[in-house]
């Protein structure tokens, strides 16, 4: 088959095969970029685990400070009021 020199320049036009091609390509990187969120979504939900997990041990914490801060406040008015 004979092609004219204007063919030369234009896809060649043939079944499906580039399409199927581009459409598998394109079918890859969408799994791809499926799999890279996947991993990202777990990797914030771990984040997200251990930040509660600090936060609950910061306030086990604070309430500890707050409850010694408070029983030496009345050993410090109990010692105040022996002085006088």
């Amino acid at each position: 088959m004979a092609r004219s020199a204007t063919s030369f320049f234009q896809a060649p036009q043939g079944p499906a095969l580039g399409q199927n091609s581009a459409q598998e390509a394109s079918q890859a990187t969408i799994d791809a970029t499926m799999a890279h969120i996947e991993q990202v979504k777990l990797l914030i939900l771990g984040m997200d685990q251990r930040l509660q997990s600090r936060e609950e041990k910061l306030n086990k914490t604070i309430e500890k400070a707050e409850t010694e801060g408070m029983k030496f406040e009345g050993m410090r008015k109990d010692v105040m009021a022996a002085k006088s």
